[in-house]
């Protein structure tokens, strides 16, 4: 369900100013321009950006619940990587996030660490997740530099 208001289309959010549906990125004039599932978006912020691919995590704004909905997306994402046949590690800063504590190689729940993983997701914040995002292919999300053009991050 779209809501129109005045010539510009937006999506139903908790308030449409959030999110606007663009139709390119050459009409974008917000600070961060997403590509997903064949749509394009822009917002001014980067827990908005998180919404279009994640549509819950806007709900809360408590940030170590928000922490918590980036670090299950990034498993989702690194599940999608392996579909690419990509390796990917997550990380909250400088520290490896495991999915479980496997006590050794012959637990069936162990997590192979990778020589070298194709692509890190860093969760810290919203920011540093963006770039793990770009590289799944998953999503485009851009950033608004000084000159008015968009680059990925």
């Amino acid at each position: 369900m779209k809501v129109f208001k005045g010539s510009d289309e937006f999506m139903v959010t908790k308030n449409t100013d959030w999110v606007r549906e663009i139709e390119s990125l050459d009409k974008a004039k917000r600070k961060y321009v997403i590509e997903f599932e064949g749509k394009i978006y822009e917002a001014d912020n980067e827990q908005d950006v998180l919404h279009v691919i994640d549509e819950p995590y806007i709900d809360s704004d408590d940030r170590y619940v928000q922490m918590i909905m980036r670090i299950d997306l990034a498993r989702a994402l690194s599940m999608f990587a392996l579909m690419l046949d990509l390796n990917v590690e997550v990380y909250n800063g400088p520290e490896k996030v495991r999915a479980n504590y496997a006590v050794d190689k012959d637990d069936p729940d162990y997590e192979e660490d990778y020589e070298e993983p194709d692509i890190i997701i860093d969760v810290k914040d919203e920011l540093t997740m963006f770039s793990g995002i770009n590289k799944t292919n998953y999503a485009k999300i851009y950033k608004r530099l000084e000159d008015g053009k968009y680059e990925l991050f």
